[in-house]
Parts: structure tokens; sequence; C-alpha cells
């Protein structure tokens, strides 16, 4: 079921995505909890926490969605004009690439886990709107989803392009998550995302490995992970493969429906690049780069050992292990860029 954050919008969606997707129904937090599993509630909980301030304390998110617009204009593209196209982004967070995009599409849907994300994300529109005051408002356009990226609410083939910068890495199956975007992308849809993977945070990490403490920061999955996913959907998404549904029940989730396998790897990859790059936050100590992840959610503790308290001696002795430039600590941020087009 489709879920929105009131009637206004989901009466305002366009005709076309309208017919498609599932019945909407009012957004509250009592519906986040039904929504999602219990690791994901944790994550979005957290988000969810820092969702008021989050702006002002997210400087590297926002580099790296800005990264990521300018990256995939450089992409091969099959379409240069998106005035009546329906884009979609994959945790949206506050909003901060519909306020960069959103007004080059007919529609636009901000999808999070969070719901605190999505009242901000939708403030955020409401500000812009009285600022610009354009006659085809950039809150108009809008649409404030939650759901999870790996089962994503919309139709098939409903989605002309996609977009998600820093939000995937949270997901507990890569190939899913893949699956679920190229399912909802029409033909010739183009999907672009940005994700941490492992690696990052690494120079943080090795100190707390020689310190000999548990580390208290969260992993992602690494590179040859998401690629190895990608390269398995690009095999599926090919005609005749007899043993589609046998592969594809081993590598998504348990709970969806054969159709909806089926439909996931329906129409081929035409274009696919994948680019790491590395993003840089800089610290006067330990205690002051984590608290810079919790401002943003970054620190949900997804294991006991996460949600212990910091000892002095502790602190202590990972800042004297932690490799140090002018007297400052770097939090690195490995972030791998990823941009296809789907075939007929």
């Amino acid at each position: 079921m489709l879920t929105v954050l009131d009637d206004k919008h989901n009466k305002e969606a366009s005709h076309e995505l309208r017919d498609k997707l599932p019945t909407a129904k009012v957004e509250t937090e009592v519906n986040q909890r039904q929504v999602l599993s219990a690791k994901s509630n944790t994550i979005a909980k957290g988000f969810s926490r820092a969702a008021r301030h989050y702006d002002k304390h997210a400087q590297v998110q926002q580099r790296i969605a800005k990264a990521l617009v300018d990256w995939q204009k450089s992409q091969p593209s099959s379409n240069s004009n998106y005035a009546n196209s329906v884009a979609l982004d994959i945790g949206c967070g506050t909003g901060q690439l519909a306020l960069m995009l959103s007004g080059q599409f007919a529609q636009w849907f901000n999808l999070d886990l969070s719901f605190a994300m999505l009242q901000q994300a939708r403030q955020k529109a409401h500000a812009e709107n009285m600022r610009t005051k354009r006659a085809k408002s950039v809150e108009d356009k809008q649409h404030f989803i939650l759901g999870h990226a790996n089962e994503l609410p919309f139709a098939t083939r409903s989605i002309d392009k996609v977009y998600s910068s820093m939000a995937l890495q949270w997901s507990e199956n890569p190939f899913s998550s893949l699956a679920e975007i190229h399912r909802v992308l029409k033909p010739h849809g183009e999907a672009s995302i940005a994700f941490m993977i492992e690696g990052s945070f690494y120079s943080l990490e090795s100190a707390w490995e020689r310190a000999g403490y548990a580390s208290r920061l969260n992993r992602f999955a690494d590179k040859s992970r998401w690629i190895s996913a990608f390269e398995r959907l690009k095999r599926y998404a090919t005609k005749g493969n007899e043993r589609i549904y046998e592969n594809l029940k081993e590598d998504m989730e348990s709970g969806i429906a054969e159709s909806r396998i089926a439909e996931s790897t329906a129409g081929s990859i035409e274009e696919n690049t994948t680019q790491l790059m590395q993003f840089s936050t800089w610290h006067p100590n330990l205690l002051h780069a984590l608290k810079s992840l919790k401002a943003i959610g970054a620190n949900t503790a997804l294991s006991k050992a996460k949600a212990n308290m910091l000892g002095k001696r502790e602190i202590e002795r990972v800042e004297s292990l932690w490799s140090r430039e002018q007297d400052m600590y770097s939090l690195e941020y490995h972030v791998l860029f990823m941009h296809w087009r789907k075939g007929v």
C-alpha cells in the first residue's frame, strides 16, 4: 500500500501514476512502525531524531548530492528533457535533491524511511515555493511517501528517473534494492545513485581495532557486493532465462510475490557506469566526530557494542592511534556512484 503524508498530495498525483499505484492512506508515525522491519525502524528512528537539525550538520551529504547531480550529467542519457517525466528520490531525507532537480520534472516523488524527514522535505518544498512564487510551484509537483528501498510502493514501469544519494548503504539486501529500482523504471528510464560502502571511516576503524576495542561505527557492504549484485541483475534482466525464478528467489528478500520478482528483471540494461569517490570531514577530537554522525542520524546503534557508553580511557587510547593531519582527525566517506539505463 502506498503511504503519503496527506490526502492533498495524493489527489494531485499524476493520472498516469495515480491509476497504477496502490490506494494511498494518510501517513502517521504509527503507520511507520507497521511499514518497516525492526532494523529499518531502528534506522528510521535515528534519522527522525536528527531530522529537525539535519541540514545544519549534513554538509558532506550535500556535497555528495551535488556531486551525484554533476556526475550523472556526464553519463549516457536517453532523455535531455524531463518536462513530462516522473522522478523518484529514494531516501530523500530533507529533500535536498528535490530542491536541486524537481523543477525539471512534471512529478517528483520523495520517499524515505523516516516520517520526520518527510515532514522536513515538505516544509522545504513549501519554503522554496514561497520564495520563488512560481506559476507551477515546486511544492505542487512534489509528493511525500513513506517506504523502503527493498519494496518500493510504485507500479512496475512507472518512473522515468530514479535518484538516491546516501541512503542505500542502509539496505539489508543490495540486490533487492537494485532490482526494485530496475522494476519501477520505465523502458529507457535511468537510475543515478550514490551510497557509502566499506572503507568509509577507515582511519578511525583502524584506530579502534589497534586500541583493542570494538568499533562504535556501523559497517557497510563492500564494493564487490554491490558490483556482484548489479552483475546478477544484468544477467537476470535478459529474456529467456529459464532459471529466473529459482535464482531470484534466493537473492530477493522473502515475502515478495513471484510476479514482483519477474517484473524486477523485465527490461535489459543498455548502459551502466560506476565510479568510486572519497569525501572527508575534519574533527578536533573523537567526541566531535561521533557527535557529527549523531547530528545526522548516522550513529544509529545496530549492535550492542555501539550502544555502550564511551569511557575516558577508550577515548584517549583511540585518539592516540588515530592518524592526524594538522591536529585534525578525518572521517572518510567512500561513496560508490552508479548509473544505468533500462532497455525495452
